[in-house]
């Protein structure tokens, strides 16, 4: 299934993820969380991410998502769309393939956001950009 997914992913591209298949999930590798592929009301994709209330102490809960492609040349934009059902704190944090990608060497984004749908739109300039001197990949 895996396989499929990544050729599904290929071909959706630009779209990295909408929760259509069953196998999309693959692309989130959980931290002390657990995720789930499901429907809203309307039927359409989405995934559920329950994170650990009582997480390790040296953990941080949440999921990263491993994209199916990498090389965004000829895009401007990321787009998030999520819902969450109550107030939540999000760190969106964006890494290239270094070996290194400590706080300070990638693209980071920190907000609380209260119960509802968001629509989140960072320029690719920006992430690149990052809050290091060279340019994330």
């Amino acid at each position: 299934p895996e396989f499929i997914d990544v050729w599904v992913g290929k071909r959706s591209f630009p779209i990295l993820c909408d929760f259509t298949t069953p196998w999309e999930h693959h692309r989130w590798v959980t931290h002390e969380s657990d995720v789930t592929l499901t429907t809203d009301e309307r039927g359409e994709g989405q995934l559920l991410i329950e994170m650990a209330d009582d997480p390790d102490d040296d953990k941080y809960p949440g999921v990263e998502f491993v994209p199916v492609v990498c090389d965004w040349t000829g895009y401007e934009t990321l787009r998030i769309v999520f819902t969450s059902p109550e107030s939540i704190r999000l760190n969106i944090s964006v890494r290239d393939q270094r070996e290194k990608n400590n706080y300070g060497e990638r693209f980071n984004f920190e907000r609380t956001f209260e119960t509802g749908t968001h629509e989140l739109t960072f320029t690719l300039a920006e992430i690149a950009a990052g809050p290091r001197t060279e340019p994330i990949d």
